[in-house]
């Protein structure tokens, strides 16, 4: 039985495209994680002034923003080979779409991604 030998050469390049190829996954989850934060701290604001009425005016936006993340974050991850469903689309009316089983999930996904995958994505890009 032969073992392939491999040289230090090819091992250093494969070893270097693999640190490559993680290195950017890990700057493209904490992109969409920093720009979760702004979404979480939009829907914040929309929750916390909704009895005034101006969260209802900010509802409507901040969930399109939420979707899009969303989107985004589903379709970084099927670059990577990931299989993905997409959900169906969201309700165009306000109601609905915040009675949503898909709205609540993704709101849920963006407080983890936005505060713990933020967190996780800097720990692990600042540690060498």
């Amino acid at each position: 039985m032969t073992v392939p030998v491999t040289s230090v050469r090819e091992t250093a390049v494969r070893t270097l495209r693999a640190a490559g190829a993680a290195t950017g996954q890990l700057v493209g989850g904490l992109g969409t994680a920093f720009l979760g934060l702004g979404v979480l701290l939009l829907s914040a604001v929309a929750a916390v002034t909704a009895p005034a009425g101006v969260g209802l005016l900010l509802a409507s936006p901040v969930l399109r923003a939420l979707h899009a993340l969303a989107r985004r974050e589903r379709e970084r991850l099927a670059r990577r080979g990931i299989d993905i469903v997409p959900p169906d689309p969201p309700p165009h009316r306000l109601g609905a779409a915040l009675a949503d089983p898909t709205t609540r999930r993704e709101l849920g996904w963006l407080v983890r991604h936005s505060t713990l995958g933020f967190l996780l994505g800097l720990l692990g890009a600042l540690l060498p």
